[in-house]
């Protein structure tokens, strides 16, 4: 189920995240995870929950975790996001899913990532454009934190003459090596659910 199916629904309420090892001979933490939820509403101001459990996930057969936020402010959901901090030997075994209050189920990871070990984080959108449809998001990988990665990975992965929106990290310059425009926005103490920009 797409995760733009929770806009528009009440926010209030316990939200789950479940971590199920499907695989045998592994170990694995869910070292933290953190859920910010945006109001439809401009009047209202996004929620953050966060935890860091360092909670250990038991590995195949032995049944996954279970871990509960609870949000107690009430209304409509404009936008969200979950972020994951996972260590685990073979993340190609996990299903990790979010459950809203209401008991829709979200799964946020499947089987992807293969042997890849450590660290795994997960972004989930709920946002929708101005025509109701669901605001897809395509995540890549770079081969290395500096310039040269940077260029060929924009070069790559950016359309000639798009616009790139940023905080003004250094590494985002690299858009204008793809023909790219390249629009700095400062959010200072802002969350980004707070500026027009980024909904």
């Amino acid at each position: 189920m797409s995760p733009s199916t929770l806009r528009g629904r009440n926010s209030q309420g316990a939200w789950k995240l479940t971590v199920q090892d499907l695989g045998p001979a592994d170990k694995g933490t869910l070292n933290s995870w953190v859920l910010d939820i945006g109001s439809a509403a401009t009047t209202t101001g996004p929620v953050e929950l966060k935890e860091s459990p360092g909670a250990r996930i038991p590995d195949y057969p032995a049944a996954g975790i279970e871990r509960s936020l609870a949000n107690g402010k009430a209304f409509a959901i404009g936008s969200g996001e979950v972020s994951l901090d996972i260590s685990h030997t073979f993340i190609g075994n996990l299903q990790v899913s979010l459950v809203s209050p209401q008991g829709t189920a979200i799964v946020l990871h499947d089987g992807a990532g293969g042997s890849t070990r450590d660290h795994i984080q997960v972004f989930a959108a709920i946002s929708l454009n101005e025509a109701g449809h669901h605001i897809p998001v395509k995540i890549t990988a770079v081969s290395g934190f500096s310039s040269d990665a940077n260029d060929d990975w924009a070069t790559q992965h950016l359309a000639p003459g798009c616009v790139v929106l940023s905080d003004g990290l250094a590494c985002f310059r690299s858009a204008t090596t793809a023909s790219c425009s390249h629009q700095v926005v400062v959010t200072g103490v802002k969350q980004p659910n707070d500026l027009a920009q980024f909904r």
